[in-house]
């Protein structure tokens, strides 16, 4: 087994040294490379020294000098300038300003046309709407509401109710601003004395409702005196409450002008205790 082995590598040794004889014979020597490489390097060189060459190159100069002769030329005319005054300037400065208006807002903002809004939205101050307001929820409004047209309500409208503060020498006297809500709650326990002065610190507000209700002391009995140059009521009399301790009187008020809030009252709607 082993010499037919030994000369199997054999013959492949011998065909592995005619392979590498031929090889060395077809390869360049380093003094080929030499020469080839230099005289690649001379016809480039004559090509870079040759008149058409050079032709080229002052050709190119000659136009790239009139282009930026003629760019100068453009940039330096009247035309351009009187574009640049009257045209550019304002309009990169009306550009500045817009952006500038645009960064000074700190919220967000409408535009006109229509806007989609999301989440909470809260408006301090007065609201105008002329046309359509469409609500799907509640809505807070810290102010005025001003609707031209008509106004529809599906749900509950619930009014605000402010308790009325007794003021003055002996907390005698109650100060109703009729701008804060339409329902009123006076309790005449803090009253010292035998009569309560109802005023408005304000003129009268024309085309408003309000109601105050009005509960007596538990332990004695307060008549009420309203301002004569705010309120009016039927033959010109004050109105008399229910002379009950812990009695309750709804008074209801309107005003059709400036002149005075027109009141009438409902007497004794104390709850009955079973």
């Amino acid at each position: 087994m082993f010499l037919p082995f030994s000369s199997s590598v054999s013959t492949e040794i011998i065909a592995l040294q005619d392979f590498s004889s031929s090889l060395v014979l077809d390869f360049v020597t380093q003094a080929e490379l030499e020469a080839t490489a230099s005289t690649l390097q001379t016809n480039i060189n004559k090509k870079l020294d040759s008149a058409s060459f050079d032709t080229f190159s002052a050709s190119y100069d000659i136009d790239s000098a009139s282009f930026d002769s003629r760019i100068d030329t453009k940039l330096d005319s009247a035309s351009f300038n009187n574009w640049t005054s009257s045209e550019y300037i304002p309009f990169s400065a009306s550009i500045v300003e817009r952006v500038d208006d645009l960064a000074s807002f700190t919220g967000s903002y409408a535009t006109t046309g229509s806007n989609l809004f999301f989440g909470s939205q809260s408006i301090d101050g007065d609201v105008t709407i002329s046309g359509s307001f469409v609500t799907s929820g509640s809505a807070d409004i810290t102010g005025s509401l001003n609707v031209s047209g008509s106004s529809r309500y599906v749900g509950r409208l619930q009014g605000n109710v402010v308790q009325v503060v007794n003021t003055g020498t002996n907390a005698n006297t109650a100060s109703l601003e009729t701008l804060d809500g339409h329902f009123y709650r006076l309790d005449l326990n803090q009253v010292t004395g035998s009569t309560c002065r109802i005023e408005i610190p304000n003129t009268v507000v024309e085309g408003l409702t309000w109601t105050l209700k009005v509960r007596q002391p538990n332990t004695s009995y307060v008549t009420l005196q309203f301002a004569s140059e705010s309120f009016e009521f039927p033959r010109l009399t004050q109105p008399i409450t229910t002379p009950i301790n812990g009695a309750v009187d709804i008074i209801t008020f309107v005003s059709f002008d400036n002149e005075a809030y027109y009141g009438n009252i409902t007497k004794d709607l104390t709850p009955q205790i079973v």
